[in-house]
C-alpha cells in the first residue's frame, strides 16, 4: 500500500508552479480556494491566466463578482489571457511557416507537410 504524502505533494507542485507550469498554477488555485485562502487562489489563477490559461477565467469572474479582487484585476487577467494566446497562435504560424520553407529547400514532391513535420508541428504546439 503506498502512503498519501500530502505535505510532500504540496511542495512539488509548488516546485512545479514556480517553473511555469500553468496546469498547475490552476489546481494550486483550486486548492488554495477549498482552503477558503480566497487572495492566494486569486494570485494563481491570475498567474495562470497569464500564461494563455483560459481555464481560470470563470473562477476569477466568481472572485470578482464577490468583491475579492477588482473589476480592473479581472480585466487586467483577460488581456494577460489573450494577449499570451495571441502570442502562442503566433509562434504556432512562425513554426509551420518554417517547416514548409524546410520542406520546400528540401524539394518535396509532395505540397502536404511531411509527417515528420506534421509531428514536429504537433509537439511544438503541445509544449507551448
Amino acid at each position: 500500500m503506498i502512503q498519501k504524502d500530502e505535505e510532500k505533494g504540496r511542495e512539488y507542485c509548488k516546485e512545479a508552479a514556480a517553473k511555469a507550469r500553468v496546469f498547475v498554477r490552476f489546481n494550486l488555485g483550486v486548492n488554495e480556494s477549498l482552503c477558503e485562502n480566497m487572495q492566494l487562489a486569486a494570485r494563481h489563477w491570475r498567474i495562470s491566466a497569464a500564461y494563455g490559461d483560459s481555464e481560470p477565467k470563470e473562477n476569477l469572474e466568481r472572485l470578482a463578482a464577490a468583491k475579492v479582487i477588482t473589476e480592473s484585476e479581472l480585466e487586467a487577467s483577460k488581456r494577460a489571457c489573450k494577449k499570451a494566446r495571441n502570442k502562442m497562435d503566433t509562434d504556432v504560424r512562425i513554426v509551420y511557416v518554417n517547416l514548409i520553407r524546410r520542406d520546400r529547400t528540401l524539394k518535396t514532391t509532395s505540397r502536404d507537410v511531411s509527417e515528420s513535420n506534421k509531428r514536429e508541428l504537433h509537439q511544438v504546439t503541445n509544449s507551448i
